[in-house]
């Protein structure tokens, strides 16, 4: 959550990893448990919010990967913006991406005439995107986040190689279905000139290049990726991660997080991308900030 006295300035930023995803059935309803820690967190950010006492229409909360799949989420929904005391917008995924686009592009100050390609991973879905200027042209949203590939890293004793492998098939044979195969090369046909990742899960993969002595810049290369990958599988234990300060949920998520931008750059023959501190939300204020603005322009 962003709080801020003007759409300009962020006076506080709010983040909890509730991970409704990993609460989501084989049946798609979510559980008890989920729906209470989601509903717990809103009430937290309720409070904040009432703080702030902002005017209701510089308020959009939105909801994505985890509700889009969830068959009960009408009831979560209802007690949330109950809960919250705002409405709640259920986005798609290519709205998902197109807000992911205008945090890229508001951050950038993007050069005339620059295309790019924006990648965002998130628990339930990943998002890639693709545009030029203010506009995102084109987008793909693939329902599979890091939450879904946690089950394959459970089991401590296992052999992490195995594991790793795996996981990689999963998302790689994810990739290779045909609608998919159709929607990345359109983004391909369009192009790119740099290419930028966004939200925690890029972060962490910067943290992890940080932390195994690879450079304190913003790029990431695939062999930073394989570097890292090789880290975790000849880690015998979390102890050296836990006293880099990673919490838990972040330990349980990161071996997910390396397999799918490997699978990625691989897919999009990618070397390298930047890693810039942008996700939904940023992309969410970035909208209503132009919202807001274009027509005080036309009526000046």
């Amino acid at each position: 959550m962003l709080l801020g006295s003007n759409l300009d300035q962020i006076d506080k930023e709010s983040h909890e990893a509730v991970q409704l995803r990993s609460g989501l059935s084989v049946q798609g309803e979510l559980s008890f448990e989920a729906i209470n820690r989601g509903l717990n967190c809103l009430t937290a950010f309720s409070a904040q919010l009432r703080q702030f006492d902002p005017h209701p229409d510089y308020v959009r909360v939105v909801a994505t990967a985890a509700l889009r799949l969830a068959h009960n989420r009408e009831l979560f929904l209802s007690h949330a913006s109950k809960r919250l005391g705002y409405a709640i917008e259920l986005i798609s995924g290519e709205a998902e991406a197109a807000f992911i686009y205008q945090g890229f592009r508001d951050y950038l100050r993007l050069t005339p005439g620059l295309k790019i390609l924006g990648i965002d991973i998130g628990g339930g879905s990943t998002e890639l995107v693709v545009g030029l200027e203010a506009l995102a042209e084109r987008s793909l949203s693939i329902s599979l986040g890091c939450l879904d590939l946690q089950m394959y890293f459970l089991d401590k004793s296992s052999c992490k190689a195995k594991q790793f492998n795996l996981a990689l098939h999963r998302v790689e044979t994810k990739l290779k279905q045909a609608a998919i195969q159709r929607q990345i090369q359109g983004l391909v046909d369009f192009g790119w000139q740099a290419v930028f990742a966004g939200s925690g899960s890029a972060k962490l993969l910067r943290q992890m290049k940080q932390f195994l002595g690879l450079g304190h810049d913003t790029t990431l290369s695939l062999a930073n990726i394989e570097q890292i990958q090789a880290y975790l599988i000849s880690l015998k234990e979390d102890e050296p991660l836990q006293q880099m300060g990673l919490k838990a949920y972040q330990l349980a998520i990161l071996p997910c997080v390396v397999v799918i931008f490997l699978a990625l750059m691989k897919q999009l023959r990618l070397e390298k991308l930047t890693i810039l501190p942008v996700s939904l939300r940023h992309g969410v204020l970035a909208t209503m900030r132009s919202s807001i603005l274009q027509p005080l322009k036309h009526n000046s």
